[in-house]
C-alpha cells in the first residue's frame, strides 16, 4: 500500500486510511483538521470490492465474530486496519491514533494528539470515538485530561474510525490476526470477541471524535458508511442477525415484565463493581 506523510515531529501520528478512488474524502479531512496541526500518515485503503467471491470466502472461513452478515467492503475495511497495525507496528513511535477519513474530531482533539503524557500506564487502546450508544464504563479513580475522563471500557462500543493504540497492542492484534479476520471494530471493541478481553481499553468521555453518518447536526457532510454503501450493493445487510427461537406469549409477556427488574439488578451490580452505563457524548 502506498503511504504518504505529512509530518510533525512533536505530535502523535495520525494514521488516516483513504481508498485510492476517494480523494474527496481525503481533501475534505485535511481541510477540516488543517488548524489542529496533524503529524498524517495516509494509509491506502484495501478496495473489497477487488475480492472475487473465492477471495471472499476463504477470508471468512478464517472469521473471528459473532452475529453479523459481511461483505466484501468489511474483508476490506480490516485488511485496511490490519495493515494500519503493521506500519504502527514497524514504527519507532509507542502510539499512534488511527482515524478513518470521515471522522470528525473536535477541536480539544489537539490537546490528546500533542503528546504522550497523557496516556495511562498499562493502557493498549484508547477509544476516542463514540456511536452514541449506552456502554459500560468505570465510574470512579479515572484519569483526567482537561475536560475529559479516560475511562475503562467494559463492554461493546462499535466504531472503529478513531482510536490510539500502543505500538506493542499493533504487533499483538498483528500476530493474533495472522490466521484469523474479523470485522474491525468487532476485532477492537466487541466484548464477545476473544480479542477484547487481552486488552486494557480506556473510552474518552466526551468523545473527541464521531463518524459523519453519526454526526446530528449541520456539520454533517453527507458521507455515506462506506461498508454499508458497499454491502447494499453487494445484497448484504449489515445487521445483528435475530434470535430465531419462538417464544409463546406467556413467555413473551414475562420477559417484558421482568426486563425493568433485570435492568435495576444489573445495574446495580455494575455500581457495586465501581461500573456505570452510560451514553457517551460528543465534544463538538
Amino acid at each position: 500500500m502506498r503511504t504518504n506523510s505529512w509530518c510533525r515531529w512533536d505530535f502523535v501520528k495520525t494514521y488516516l486510511i483513504n481508498l485510492d478512488r476517494s480523494p474527496d474524502r481525503l481533501e475534505w479531512f485535511m481541510g477540516a483538521t488543517k488548524d489542529l496541526g496533524l503529524d498524517i500518515v495516509r494509509v491506502s485503503a484495501f478496495d473489497g470490492r477487488t475480492l472475487s467471491m473465492e477471495e471472499s470466502a476463504e477470508i471468512i472461513s478464517k472469521r473471528r465474530g459473532h452475529g453479523a452478515m459481511i461483505g466484501r467492503a468489511d474483508i476490506g475495511c480490516f485488511l485496511s486496519h490490519r495493515e494500519t497495525w503493521r506500519q504502527i507496528a514497524a514504527g519507532n513511535d509507542p502510539w499512534a491514533f488511527v482515524a478513518e477519513d470521515d471522522v470528525h474530531l473536535a477541536t480539544s482533539a489537539r490537546r490528546f494528539l500533542e503528546s504522550y503524557d497523557w496516556i495511562p500506564e498499562g493502557a493498549d487502546i484508547i477509544k476516542a470515538e463514540t456511536w452514541l450508544t449506552p456502554v459500560r464504563v468505570t465510574l470512579w479513580n479515572n484519569p483526567r485530561v482537561s475536560n475529559h475522563t479516560l475511562r475503562v471500557l467494559h463492554s461493546t462500543h462499535f466504531g472503529a474510525a478513531g482510536y490510539f493504540i500502543s505500538s506493542r497492542c499493533a504487533a499483538n492484534i498483528l500476530q493474533w490476526t495472522e490466521n484469523a479476520w474479523g470485522i474491525a471494530d468487532c476485532i477492537l471493541f466487541d466484548d464477545r470477541v476473544e480479542f477484547f478481553r487481552r486488552f486494557k481499553i480506556y473510552q474518552i468521555d466526551p468523545a473527541i471524535c464521531i463518524q459523519d453518518f453519526n454526526v446530528k447536526s449541520t456539520r454533517r457532510v453527507g458521507f455515506e458508511s462506506v461498508r454499508i454503501e458497499a454491502n447494499i450493493k453487494d445484497g448484504v445487510q449489515k445487521r445483528i442477525i435475530p434470535d430465531e427461537r419462538k417464544r409463546s406469549k406467556l413467555s413473551h409477556l414475562f420477559r417484558i415484565v421482568a426486563r425493568p427488574f433485570e435492568h435495576f439488578w444489573r445495574h446495580k451490580a455494575f455500581l457495586l463493581k465501581g461500573q456505570w452505563v452510560k451514553t457517551i457524548s460528543f465534544e463538538n
